[in-house]
């Protein structure tokens, strides 16, 4: 039951209020498409709230907001060890620190040639879309999802980081492309440090692992010399061989 007082006349199935009515005449539009004005009016009023909002956050609030939306990665664990029996794989966040102190010793034995920087912070942030797409294991995640869970990431990403500056968002983009020395090297030295870690692991009789071991894919070294190395010693501290890529 509406109010007659206050409702004027019904259309299109819904009851307007008798002022909205008088200045739709006064206008001379229907009551519908004035009301419709009014709602859109209303949504540009909200939308323009929260790009100040968004704008004029400290950032305290920032650093809190991201942290929120992160936090979880210390308990998300590495799909692929899980999946093969590895009884307390290692964490997502667990990984990126060991990733990064591992550039960080890299990029002191082997300066030349790389932007320290760029490369330390791609090692620190490569994997925090993870904290809302979880682990997806290699081949599932590129061979499977492919384009769509690179998408995924950097959408993930891009919110994480919004209101920061954008050199985050396109450290990520490059890391994505794999394109750049700094790139490339973040890359390769993520298999070094999974390598590591399956040494490890395999010494500890942890997880059914030879797979780890029979896929050249996991022995990437991206065209860097130094970085092949790195794979050669972790294959004889486990006396094996790389593994050659199947034509």
């Amino acid at each position: 039951m509406y109010n007659k007082r206050f409702f004027g006349k019904r259309e299109g199935g819904r009851y307007f209020p008798r002022e909205l009515h008088k200045l739709a005449e006064e206008w001379k539009i229907s009551i519908g498409r004035f009301s419709l004005q009014i709602h859109l009016y209303f949504i540009t009023i909200m939308d323009r709230k929260r790009e100040y909002m968004e704008h004029t956050q400290t950032f305290e609030n920032k650093i809190l907001g991201l942290f929120k939306q992160i936090h979880p990665l210390d308990r998300v664990p590495r799909a692929g060890y899980l999946l093969r029996g590895v009884p307390v794989p290692e964490s997502v966040s667990a990984h990126s620190h060991f990733l990064t102190l591992l550039a960080i010793l890299f990029l002191d034995e082997y300066p030349e040639g790389f932007d320290r920087e760029k490369v330390v912070t791609m090692a620190v942030i490569h994997d925090l879309p993870e904290a809302l797409l979880m682990d997806i294991p290699m081949p599932v995640g590129d061979g499977i999802m492919g384009n769509a869970k690179r998408h995924a990431e950097q959408t993930i990403f891009n919110q994480f980081f919004k209101g920061f500056p954008d050199r985050y968002k396109d450290f990520f983009e490059e890391l994505i492309k794999r394109e750049t020395p700094e790139a490339r090297l973040v890359a390769a030295l993520d298999k070094v440090q999974m390598m590591i870690k399956i040494l490890w692991y395999t010494h500890a009789g942890w997880g059914n692992l030879e797979e780890f071991w029979d896929n050249p894919e996991n022995f990437r070294d991206c065209g860097i010399p130094e970085v092949k190395r790195l794979h050669e010693a972790i294959a004889a501290a486990a006396c094996r061989k790389i593994p050659t890529k199947k034509n």
